[in-house]
């Protein structure tokens, strides 16, 4: 698999990631990902990613995640 949209999902985390060594695409926006993630660690609900090495584009834009 080379692209995957879970767009308007209601997707809290992301999860399995590392499973789908070809995927270059995600789309993952309009989720409710950060929704309770670890506030010591706010973007430990997207940390999944660093495992996906052939990442070359990545939608999280209207989602929850807060870096502050």
């Amino acid at each position: 698999m080379m692209t995957l949209n879970l767009s308007h999902n209601r997707i809290k985390h992301l999860e399995g990631l590392s499973c789908l060594p070809l995927l270059k695409n995600v789309d993952f926006s309009n989720n409710i990902i950060g929704a309770n993630s670890d506030l010591d660690n706010p973007l430990s609900c997207i940390e999944e990613l660093k495992l996906c090495k052939n990442l070359t584009s990545v939608d999280l834009s209207n989602n929850i995640i807060d870096c502050d």
